[in-house]
């Protein structure tokens, strides 16, 4: 099965930040919605993303530190039997149960490193905003595009804030 290792750096931002960097960046924007499932395990993540009629299955498992991502172009947000198919080849539960939806207006473009995107996030009667850069090849480890970019806006990057999944995930469990 073919998959590609996720390399990416995120921070979150305030939303006073994330305006001040969308009116003065050019950026192009898309409206997609992450629809979330339960795997019962704390190494693997599913989500399908729908982007206008385009509906994309991805399952995320970390290994050894690094992040596998695998995705499939799917019919719609629900899992069916090719789904769990897949899920039974990955060693991962099938059936999983349908956690919730979080809705993304992404602000992106393409740098010569990788993708910055500048995303504003709905879930669970919550907004967060946060900023990714992620690479296009995962054995590069040089982030000087992204720290410049947020150097002009006086922010800096020490480490990841936690993916959209696990934070939506937390303020499903805790309220």
């Amino acid at each position: 099965m073919n998959y590609h290792i996720e390399k990416e750096y995120k921070i979150l931002i305030d939303k006073n930040k994330f305006n001040e960097i969308v009116e003065k960046e050019d950026f192009d924007l898309i409206i997609q919605e992450n629809h979330y499932y339960d795997l019962n395990t704390k190494n693997a993540a599913l989500r399908i993303r729908n982007i206008d009629d385009l509906y994309i299955l991805t399952i995320k498992i970390k290994e050894d530190n690094l992040t596998k991502e695998y995705e499939y172009k799917v019919s719609d947000n629900k899992i069916d039997d090719n789904i769990n198919a897949l899920l039974l080849k990955l060693n991962l539960n099938p059936n999983p149960k349908y956690l919730g939806s979080l809705l993304t207006s992404r602000y992106y473009k393409k740098l010569n490193k990788g993708e910055l995107v500048i995303d504003l996030n709905r879930y669970l009667d919550f907004i967060d905003y946060e900023i990714e850069f992620e690479l296009y090849n995962h054995l590069d480890d040089d982030i000087t595009e992204f720290n410049n970019f947020l150097t002009k806006y006086k922010l800096n990057y020490t480490k990841n804030s936690k993916s959209k999944f696990k934070r939506f995930l937390e303020r499903k469990n805790n309220g």
